[in-house]
């Protein structure tokens, strides 16, 4: 049977049914017409696949997290990675990879920066597109997320992005639009946050307009884990399916929508064969019996890692030719993989001082700082570390975050290292000048403390074979060559958006001048430009010309090797519109060459990747004049400029309008809407805010959830609004009950009983 046959068979009680979950992570099957479930679960660093009440997921190899892939600047990379996580899908029974993230890195303190790849639109967009084209070769599907605007965790249920069309288009939408169009997703999730006023679940000009009338989307929107504000509203903008199932909540409001007329039956029936469409692709898939190859993904996990690494500084110490000292717990306890739903329970688990041992090596080792926490500071611990570097020859020092510091959830409070950290990087530097210093974390943090030092190698979050890694690299295995795909400020106060984000309603008023882009327009002083990264070699771009044709701009010269050891470089093209001086990255290239080769290389771009966005034509546009061309190996190691007269051009006239900012206000005091935060001031709010951390508590000790989602559930449950409860009891705390919560709230000596008596039904998400 087809599925116009089965559409015609539901009945429409059935077509409603369909439209939700089955729990959390699988699709309704319906016995009657042959339609199977499809089980789905998280990405990116690996497969995440565990269940509510198991302590761990299946082992599964743990890649390096987004924020490392992205310094390879190799799609091709991304795409052996993304093939490997889909191989393991298939051994494991998943067929939906809720995978990859690909939201912008608006500001250093975004607690997701770990899962996504880049400031910059095309590299992030180009490295989602190869992941996804990877993983889809297996047969699994993956979902693109957070559509749209979901730069911030902190309110993320409710916040609004505020942000005008301009800057929508040309960066915070265009990384989504290249993995559309070029990969072709098979689902997109949508993101929690409003934008412009309007949940993104229920946004039409976006689901509809955009994502599918003029990026000519085919495949499935689902809604994030509890994102759904109005299911109706969302299934007539374009959110098809939601997650994770709440039958008894959203199922009859669909049905009756249908049979009011509030909903027609062809939307429904649209939704409906989406979903049908998603579940026979991949259902015809099915999951292998035969176990994945642990000890080749492990490979490509340090081969990964080993070429995304940044080498951000070194004065000739690398690579280091004796056995040096070693300094910093995160040698034997990395932090490689960051929280929350992006957790993975590797397969196995290398370590930098492991990985010596394993090569004859045999260091000597100071921890540097106690156990139970890097702010735990030890005077003891920092002589002895501070000992151990004066008496050797050289020294290795880790330093970096924790896994409590980067997570889904929640915003860093700052980018700084711990107190104890900073003290000890200060003190080994002071004692032996001959410190190469290691960083593991998920985002940007300030390492003034370490800028004496004779090398620095960043090394993000590198996954379980980041150890193995890190030899490879320090030992002259092989060279570095991971590029910065985000700037490193001086200081936080520096960044563009610092007086906007992390707010309730975030406004974007930095507009497009984000990233690199801002502090090369104003030139302003940064620790590390986007884009740099050091080799082990030294290269030199020669012959570099431009030309324009048919509307774009090709890049052509020759890249030679002029030092003595093999490495990588990546050329990178940057372009100003002309009659602005604003450069973004158009295009980049990796080559690999042996010392003394030479290679020639071509980079084409569409006049596009480099226009506006007229708002009163509505339309992307170049204006006529001269084109500067920039290439080099950073965006501020620019080695050759070009200059090329360029006739206007102007794209094809788009007729969805995103919504202008809007603000919606309610006359009364509380509503669906308002978060556990917002009810603090009140004993209901305190009651419910005490049993929820209670109940957290006791999950956490009966093994139900571990230390990385209990830190995740504990920074959110402020964050939640009171509509959550209804999907996440699936209907046990109903609507009915919500309203007559909220008209105690606005009582002045509400029924103490009878609040808590609404409230037992309620529990954390």
């Amino acid at each position: 049977m087809n599925i116009a046959d089965i559409l015609r068979e539901l009945t429409l009680g059935e077509k409603a049914s369909l439209c939700s979950g089955e729990g959390s992570w699988d699709t309704k099957d319906l016995s009657r017409l042959n339609i199977p479930s499809i089980h789905m679960t998280d990405g990116p660093c690996g497969v995440r696949n565990q269940k509510r009440g198991q302590s761990k997921a299946d082992p599964a190899t743990c890649f390096p997290a987004p924020c490392l892939l992205a310094c390879s600047f190799d799609p091709e990379l991304l795409a052996m990675v993304g093939s490997a996580i889909g191989e393991e899908c298939r051994a494991i029974g998943v067929h939906l990879l809720l995978a990859p993230g690909v939201n912008l890195k608006r500001s250093p303190l975004g607690g997701r920066n770990f899962e996504y790849f880049s400031e910059d639109p095309l590299l992030a967009g180009m490295c989602a597109a190869g992941y996804i084209r990877g993983v889809q070769t297996q047969g699994v599907g993956a979902v693109l997320k957070h559509f749209a605007l979901n730069n911030q965790e902190n309110w993320r249920l409710v916040s609004n992005s505020i942000v005008d069309e301009a800057t929508m288009r040309e960066l915070y939408l265009r990384p989504f639009e290249i993995a559309v169009k070029s990969a072709k997703p098979a689902a997109v999730m949508t993101s929690y946050n409003r934008v412009n006023g309007i949940y993104a679940s229920e946004h039409s000009a976006l689901l509809t307009g955009v994502l599918r009338d003029e990026w000519g989307y085919e495949g499935l929107v689902v809604s994030d884990w509890g994102a759904v504000n109005d299911r109706v509203a969302g299934l007539r903008a374009g959110m098809d399916f939601e997650m994770p199932g709440s039958a008894a909540v959203n199922d009859p409001r669909i049905l009756k929508a249908v049979q009011t007329g509030e909903l027609s039956s062809a939307t429904l029936d649209t939704a409906v064969e989406r979903i049908l469409t998603l579940v026979e692709r991949l259902s015809q898939s099915a999951p292998c019996t035969k176990q994945f190859d642990i000890n080749a993904h492990h490979a490509l996990a340090r081969r990964a890692a080993a070429e995304s690494v940044v080498l951000l500084e070194n004065n000739g110490l690398l690579p280091l030719s004796k056995t040096p000292a070693i300094i910093g717990r995160l040698a034997e306890e990395p932090h490689f993989q960051g929280s929350g739903s992006a957790h993975v329970n590797p397969t196995e688990q290398d370590n930098f001082l492991a990985a010596c041992h394993q090569a004859g090596l045999v260091p000597s080792y100071a921890p540097g700082w106690a156990s139970g926490g890097h702010e735990a500071e030890n005077p003891a611990l920092l002589r002895q570390a501070t000992e151990l570097a004066r008496n050797s020859e050289s020294v290795v020092l880790f330093l970096g975050t924790e896994a409590s510091d980067e997570s889904e959830g929640f915003d860093r409070k700052d980018f700084q290292l711990s107190n104890a950290q900073q003290q000890l990087a200060r003190a080994v530097i002071e004692a032996n000048r001959n410190t190469v210093v290691v960083v593991q974390a998920g985002g940007v943090v300030d390492l003034a403390c370490a800028e004496d030092a004779s090398a620095i190698l960043y090394a993000y979050l590198s996954g379980q074979a980041g150890g193995a890694a890190l030899y490879d690299l320090i030992f002259g295995e092989v060279s570095p060559s991971g590029k910065l795909p985000e700037t490193f400020p001086l200081r936080l106060e520096d960044t563009p958006c610092y007086d906007s984000f992390g707010l309730r309603d975030t406004f974007y008023t930095e507009k497009t001048a984000m990233g690199y882009r801002y502090y090369n327009a104003v030139n302003k002083n940064v620790r590390w430009p986007f884009g740099h990264g050091l080799t082990y070699s030294d290269f030199e771009l020669k012959d570099v010309t431009a030309i324009t044709q048919n509307a774009s701009i090709t890049v052509s010269g020759v890249l030679q090797n002029i030092g003595n050891t093999m490495a990588a470089q990546t050329v990178q093209v940057y372009a100003s519109e002309p009659g602005t001086e604003v450069h973004a990255l158009c295009g980049f290239i990796k080559l690999k060459l042996r010392p003394n080769e030479k290679r020639t290389f071509s980079v084409t771009f569409p006049y596009r990747q480099m226009a506006h966005w007229d708002e009163v034509a509505h339309c992307f546009a170049l204006n006529t004049g001269n084109c500067h061309i920039q290439v080099g190996f950073s965006s501020r190691d620019i080695r050759h400029t070009c200059t090329l007269y360029c006739e206007s051009w102007s794209g094809e006239q788009l007729s969805a309008a995103l919504a202008p900012p809007e603000t919606r206000t309610t006359n009364t005091r509380f509503h669906s809407n308002s978060t556990v935060q917002d009810l603090l001031d009140t004993d209901i709010g305190k009651m419910l805010f005490s049993k929820l951390s209670k109940e957290l508590e006791e999950e956490r000790k009966r093994g139900e959830i571990d230390d990385n989602f209990y830190h995740m559930y504990l920074a959110q449950i402020r964050q939640y609004p009171l509509r959550t409860f209804v999907l996440a009891t699936h209907g046990k705390f109903t609507w009915h009950m919500l309203s007559k919560l909220l008209a105690l709230l606005d009582e002045p000596s509400p029924d103490m009983n009878e609040a808590a008596t609404l409230l037992q039904t309620i529990r954390v998400i």
